[in-house]
């Protein structure tokens, strides 16, 4: 009975039946010796009743009645049962968390290359930016000196008529000729 003690915490309180169905301390698998069980009137039916909802598979040995499908005849076959149940489980887990995984990491390429390609964007733009203000920077300076080689000096814009405020613009490369 040594293989049943983990699991007679299903039928203590509720604190001790809480940390029975975490993770750490679940059972992978319940073997009952159902001659025994009959003994204690719906055991059998409780701790099916715990078996499932903590997901752990019971193995039922030497129950007269076949009323489930890991019913089994003595404890070899259970313990053969078992094996693939557990083995088929541990691989059913590794699998899903071989895809989350793969997911997640699929999630952070995808993350990555969206800002690798925001970096190379905004370098870009920066680029481009600072082609045009050097551009804009030399055509003012070249229109200023321009302006001062012809000897202009600062004009009123309230003062020209029409043909002047033309002139001043197409000077200052605001229009073109």
């Amino acid at each position: 009975l040594s293989y049943l003690n983990p699991f007679f915490s299903f039928f203590g309180g509720k604190e001790r039946r809480a940390a029975a169905l975490e993770d750490d301390e679940k059972p992978h698998a319940i073997i009952a010796n159902a001659a025994t069980m009959h003994l204690l009137p719906g055991s059998l039916r409780h701790l099916t009743k715990c078996a499932k909802e903590a997901d752990v598979p019971l193995f039922v040995i030497n129950d007269s009645r076949k009323w489930g499908r890991n019913t089994n005849a003595d404890l070899y076959s259970a313990a053969i049962d078992m094996r693939k149940t557990i083995k088929n489980r541990v691989i059913m887990k590794t699998l899903s968390r071989e895809l989350q995984m793969s997911q997640i990491f699929e999630r952070g390429r995808t993350l990555g290359r969206v800002e690798a390609e925001a970096r190379f964007m905004g370098r870009n733009v920066k680029r481009r930016y600072d082609g045009l203000a050097a551009r804009e920077q030399r055509r003012r300076s070249s229109a200023s000196a321009a302006a001062a080689a012809a000897g202009d000096r600062e004009v009123s814009w309230l003062g020209l008529d029409e043909g002047g405020l033309t002139k001043e613009l197409v000077m200052r490369c605001v229009l073109d000729k």
